[in-house]
């Protein structure tokens, strides 16, 4: 078994092909905006995790600590997220994290956002992100996305909970919510490599591996609705990998269809899928 971790410059990394060993995804954070001051900053062990993950085979992503308190502000952490992904080669979707500040009880400049402007900045951050050109998603508690965030409204993008229960390194409970993409189940993870304690995710969603090789798996015809077969599994597999949450079962339905759309509408392409689609879904951006 090979884990999701998502790590930050407050874990240390001491032996990489060890995590290779164990790791198969990891989610690192690429910056983070000021809790008094409002700038954004990177993380200064971003760029080492990124080539490392790289170098050692480990599909990554990123995630973006926010404390924006506006629409604005939230369309700007997206711009910087999707600059770090497109200079780095991230090939797994974009989170923005919403959280209490700094997780104390000391106000901080998004501390006191109300429901409704904060749940407004996620769907600005995670819009804005599609519309550049990649998958994005929210993290947050269990608890975060019912007390301070309006779920339902927010469950077409990828929903990264947390919810720890016993908190020992074991899974537990999942999270309450019907559609959970990837699930912190602790902060008290284990990993060979990593010095110290790392926070582990169950990772539900259908994403191939950036090192698999599809050069030569594209199908020739055009695909519609009602078309069946392996062509119609490889198309849904390429569109897990981009983020769109379908199953490959190799039914062109209404679910592959709308994800076919939306990519389409995104690539700026003819919404028939094509070779022309196919082409760019074997681009990892």
């Amino acid at each position: 078994m090979k884990y999701t971790i998502d790590i930050s410059k407050w874990n240390t990394i001491t032996d990489w092909p060890k995590v290779a060993q164990n790791v198969e995804r990891a989610i690192i954070r690429c910056g983070f905006r000021g809790y008094g001051s409002g700038k954004i900053a990177e993380d200064n062990r971003f760029k080492e995790f990124a080539s490392q993950c790289k170098a050692y085979g480990i599909s990554f992503g990123f995630y973006f600590m926010s404390q924006a308190i506006s629409v604005q502000e939230a369309r700007e952490e997206a711009e910087y997220i999707v600059r770090c992904a497109k200079d780095y080669g991230a090939v797994l979707p974009l989170f923005i994290d919403s959280e209490d500040g700094d997780g104390t009880a000391a106000a901080v400049r998004a501390d006191n956002l109300p429901k409704r402007l904060r749940t407004d900045i996620i769907k600005a951050f995670c819009d804005h992100v599609a519309e550049l050109g990649f998958p994005s998603g929210v993290y947050a508690s269990e608890a975060w996305f019912q007390d301070q965030l309006y779920y339902e409204e927010l469950q077409k993008y990828l929903i990264w909970c947390a919810k720890y229960n016993s908190n020992n390194g074991a899974l537990g409970t999942k999270p309450k919510w019907h559609k959970v993409d990837i699930w912190q189940y602790t902060s008290n993870g284990s990993i060979l490599g990593i010095s110290g304690k790392v926070d582990l995710n169950e990772w539900y969603i259908e994403i191939d591996s950036p090192s698999a090789d599809h050069s030569d798996q594209g199908p020739t015809e055009s695909l519609r609705t009602g078309s069946r077969g392996d062509s119609v599994k490889w198309l849904q597999q390429q569109l897990s990998r981009h983020g769109y949450h379908i199953v490959a079962d190799g039914i062109y339905g209404p679910k592959t269809a709308e994800a076919v759309s939306k990519f389409r509408k995104l690539r700026g392409l003819d919404l028939i899928a094509d070779t022309t689609v196919y082409a760019e879904l074997q681009n990892h951006h």
